[in-house]
């Protein structure tokens, strides 16, 4: 029979072997095999760590409302706090000089009323399904021109507020990074990945969806074999609203070794229709599809794929920030991709700047400080490669929000994410790139836990990824950093 004396006992037992383990097991834990065993000693029981939960949301959304800063005379601790932060959120710039973005916003407010003008937003999986970069676009074609979401895949893995999507089931999607099947190749293009409804020619014939056209073969056919074609679709859905606002769309296609059949249509009518021969050139064809534009299907026929490199939904001239993101990628595949693939793609369009946000995928593997130099020195190679790749381009280097780890019994700073935001920026101005630091404009140390204990919830329970209302914050206040910056020059705009 259960009796209060005995439940007291079994809490005294309880708690008495937990004080016991406090006091025994070493602040390093023990290592059995493998395995790390810890345990919280006395000491941080007693002793809480006060940055446990970082800065205080509240706190430090209020200095940020604070657009003037803190008053000049206060010499006190919160106004030092306020300046710190308030800095946090502004772009920093190789050896002070704040005109590094003259020329870019120059360019964006005299080229953008006559040619299309591009901002490639690279990242890893924060900025997937547009997020970040589909209000950084809204802002820039508010004030510069430019209508439409600029360059998407062909294949969308992952849903997006840019449109909807759809496809037949025998895509295959190659990567430059991450796993995935095998190109063969380098030419990865604008995008680093691209799609085809055959395998690469490097690669067997094993898609089982593939639709087989030519009739079943007979014994009359075991001479003259009948070629056997292949077929796809995709969907293009736009969706209402600002997304929705394009009358054109681009498509990038490549490494053509057969006759492709195409048609494009609505459901109202036959939009186009045509046939493409082989060659080793990049096409670009386009359509004008009206506005608003329809739900389109794109439709092909032929013995072997080509490579589909993207489609750009597009109206006009104007600014374009194109959503690229890599899941899985610590910014490093730049070198390797071939090079003219990239600049082709880019075709006639001005990429006027290139933001790089990585940081966050090389802190799984990051264990020790010789590996944080080798990522300097890596990403120092792939904006060199930028550099390369768009040498009139201002280049935006984004470092990585804060990632929360479990350390016994709480959730702190991954130990080595401040590192990897060092050596980033270093890279940064080693290659005269403007610099912002997601880190600390978020509140820094141990910032991720206050924001995913958010109502509503600004991160996710991964202690990684924002959600769709912390990305809006972390877009408002990157739109904030680029209208500073350009008040600098009172660029003229539209």
């Amino acid at each position: 029979m259960i009796t209060p004396p005995r439940i007291l006992a079994l809490l005294a037992i309880v708690f008495g072997l937990a004080g016991l383990f406090m006091a025994i097991v070493p602040e390093d834990g023990y290592m059995i095999g493998s395995v790390q065993i810890q345990y919280p000693t006395w000491e941080e029981y007693l002793h809480d760590d006060q940055e446990q939960n970082g800065m205080n949301l509240e706190d430090l959304f209020e200095i940020y409302a604070q657009k003037n800063g803190p008053t000049p005379n206060r010499t006190d601790s919160l106004a030092r706090v306020r300046a710190h932060q308030l800095a946090m959120k502004r772009f920093q710039f190789p050896e002070g000089d704040s005109c590094v973005l003259d020329a870019f916003f120059t360019t964006c407010a005299l080229a953008a009323p006559t040619q299309r003008v591009r901002i490639l937003h690279y990242g890893d999986s924060q900025i997937e399904g547009n997020r970040i970069t589909g209000l950084l676009n809204n802002w820039f074609q508010a004030n510069y021109g430019g209508k439409g979401p600029g360059w998407v895949p062909v294949v969308e893995i992952i849903p997006t507020d840019a449109l909807d999507q759809d496809q037949s089931d025998n895509w295959i999607r190659y990567t430059r990074y991450g796993g995935g099947p095998t190109a063969g190749h380098d030419r990865f293009g604008l995008l680093g990945a691209f799609s085809r409804f055959t395998p690469s020619p490097t690669q067997p014939d094993t898609s089982a969806a593939a639709t087989e056209i030519a009739p079943k073969k007979s014994v009359h056919d075991s001479i003259h074999h009948r070629p056997v074609y292949h077929q796809a679709w995709f969907d293009i859905h736009p969706r209402r609203g600002i997304n929705g606002r394009y009358d054109r769309i681009k498509c990038a296609i490549g490494d053509i070794e057969d006759t492709i059949w195409y048609s494009v249509r609505s459901p109202e009518r036959l939009v186009d229709t045509g046939l493409w021969r082989p060659g080793p050139d990049l096409l670009m064809p386009s359509w004008e599809v009206g506005y608003p534009p329809p739900d389109l299907r794109f439709h092909f026929r032929s013995r072997s794929s080509p490579n589909f490199y993207g489609a750009s939904l597009e109206s006009g001239n104007g600014v374009y920030v194109d959503n690229i993101a890599l899941r899985g990628s610590s910014g490093t595949e730049f070198t390797r991709i071939n090079r003219q693939s990239i600049r082709e793609q880019a075709g006639e369009d001005l990429v006027a700047m290139v933001i790089y946000q990585f940081g966050g995928n090389t802190l799984p593997n990051t264990t020790k400080s010789e590996q944080v130099d080798y990522y300097r020195r890596v990403v120092i190679a792939q904006l060199a490669r930028i550099r390369q790749l768009f040498p009139d381009a201002a280049i935006l280097v984004i470092g990585p929000s804060d990632m929360s780890i479990k350390d016994k019994d709480k959730l702190v700073t991954h130990p080595f994410l401040p590192a990897i935001r060092d050596v980033m920026k270093e890279a940064a101005f080693d290659q005269h790139a403007v610099f912002w630091d997601m880190y600390e404009a978020m509140g820094g140390r141990n910032s991720m836990v206050q924001w995913v204990d958010a109502d509503p919830a600004l991160a996710t329970t991964d202690y990684t990824h924002f959600t769709y209302e912390g990305t809006k914050v972390i877009a408002e206040w990157l739109i904030q950093a680029f209208e500073e910056s350009r008040t600098s020059i009172q660029a003229p705009v539209q």
